[in-house]
């Protein structure tokens, strides 16, 4: 069947469902079934997103985004006047997917004139959907003010999409930027719906409402990183948000905060920690002073700040808050502190085999080189001495057994590979002074720690 014969059958459904649904919400006290808007407006969407398919009915963008305009008014009206909150969030997703439809099927660069301002439209206008309903009864209903947190996230594809096949992706970061600020715009309006209270409930709402505006503004902000940053400034600026994410939670304590800075974190280890293609960001530059040591660097510090605020942070909280989503909550700050450490292990690895590399970019391979091979054990035992030291001084028990594990790392690695390079006289000394270190090392601990009383 050609086009042109199903044109007028696809246009008239549209027509007289919009004319049935109308004709239902005329009457706000009308005995007719609400149900009854609500299945003629489906109709009236499937039909519109059947006019997609069909170049010579969906192509022009007026048409088909009034239509859609009028199939939510006429959806949030029923919602209104039967306290149906759920409907909005499924008026959200129905708007949204038929948005990203017709962007993949119609959309010209010469419709962004008409398009992006009304995705936004759409977008801001599910987003302020809480604090324009201001009766009480919509106060606490949690589908709606999850329908306005969600409002711009949802929108957020097709205006991407518009942005760059119109000016391209220079100032991308620009877009998910610009949402977050109309995030952060809603939490502050949320703060005002919900002041502080001494009712548990009404203050259990306020945190939950104003953490989910806040975990949606700094989403944008992770998705602004990669899409305007390449390379390693998109881990030090993960690591950055991540440490922010911690310091927010102090302000803000939800749990749901702790679980985005652990998956910020965690993205953060993975490309610093398994991804080899990290030193091929850059080439080489100055020993030591180098591209490798803020990029390491710059992390390991975000780690340890958002292990020193989240501690800090969960103090404040008391021994027994009722809304730790884990029972191993409170180990994401030992956790954070752990994520340093490698991290500075992995700084100092990577700095010594760039000391020793030859070519423009940093080379891993391990080859044996006498040098090398011995900086590496020193740098290691240093470090094991360093975090001991800390341990003790800190009288932080993990720590020093961390300690100890890298010190017997060290150990393991003098005795199995270097030693086995030397001549008989050599390794005989190089047993001798690795005897008295680890002798040093126990004296020390048995002053500093024993010697204290310290059972820690």
């Amino acid at each position: 069947m050609a086009q042109n014969d199903l044109a007028p059958g696809l246009l008239l459904v549209c027509a007289l469902s919009a004319m049935a649904a109308l004709r239902t919400a005329r009457g706000w006290d009308a005995s007719e079934d609400e149900l009854g808007v609500l299945l003629a407006d489906g109709v009236l969407v499937l039909g519109l997103f059947v006019c997609l398919g069909f170049p010579g009915l969906g192509r022009d963008p007026l048409p088909m985004f009034a239509a859609l305009a009028v199939a939510v008014v006429l959806a949030l009206g029923v919602m209104a006047r039967r306290g149906w909150a759920l409907v909005a969030p499924l008026a959200l997703a129905v708007s949204a997917v038929y948005s990203l439809a017709w962007q993949e099927a119609h959309f010209q660069p010469s419709d962004v004139v008409f398009v992006l301002p009304a995705y936004l439209a759409v977008a801001l206008g599910f987003l302020a959907l809480p604090f324009v309903l201001r009766a009480d009864r919509w106060r606490f209903r949690a589908a709606l003010w999850a329908t306005s947190a969600l409002a711009l996230p949802a929108l957020f594809l097709p205006v991407h999409q518009a942005v760059v096949r119109v000016w391209g992706k220079g100032w991308i970061g620009a877009v998910p930027v610009a949402m977050a600020a109309a995030t952060v715009a809603a939490l502050a309006g949320a703060s005002l719906r919900f002041p502080p209270s001494s009712d548990a409930a009404r203050a259990l709402a306020r945190l939950r409402y104003l953490a989910l505006f806040a975990t949606v503004a700094l989403g944008f902000l992770a998705v602004a990183i990669p899409l305007q940053l390449d390379r390693q400034w998109i881990t030090v600026g993960w690591a950055v948000l991540a440490a922010a994410v911690c310091w927010l939670f102090g302000r803000l304590p939800h749990p749901g905060l702790k679980y985005v800075a652990l998956a910020l974190f965690a993205a953060v280890g993975a490309r610093l920690l398994l991804n080899g293609e990290v030193f091929r960001y850059q080439e080489r530059g100055l020993p030591i002073v180098n591209w490798l040591l803020y990029t390491y660097g710059v992390p390991a510090l975000c780690a340890f700040a958002g292990a020193w605020l989240l501690r800090r942070a969960e103090s404040a909280r008391g021994p027994a808050p009722g809304f730790d989503v884990l029972p191993g909550d409170r180990a994401l700050a030992p956790a954070f502190s752990l994520l340093g450490l490698l991290l500075v292990f992995a700084l100092i690895n990577v700095e010594i085999f760039d000391w020793f590399s030859e070519g423009r970019y940093v080379t891993l391979d391990f080859d044996r080189r006498f040098a090398r091979d011995l900086t590496f054990s020193v740098a290691w035992g240093a470090y094991a001495v360093v975090l001991l030291v800390i341990g003790i001084w800190r009288k932080a028990k993990a720590l020093r057994y961390l300690a100890l594990g890298f010190l017997g790392l060290t150990i393991f690695k003098v005795f199995l590979y270097d030693v086995s390079q030397l001549e008989t006289i050599y390794r005989i000394l190089s047993f001798f002074g690795l005897a008295i270190a680890l002798f040093l090392v126990s004296v020390l601990y048995k002053i500093f720690l024993h010697g204290k009383g310290d059972e820690r």
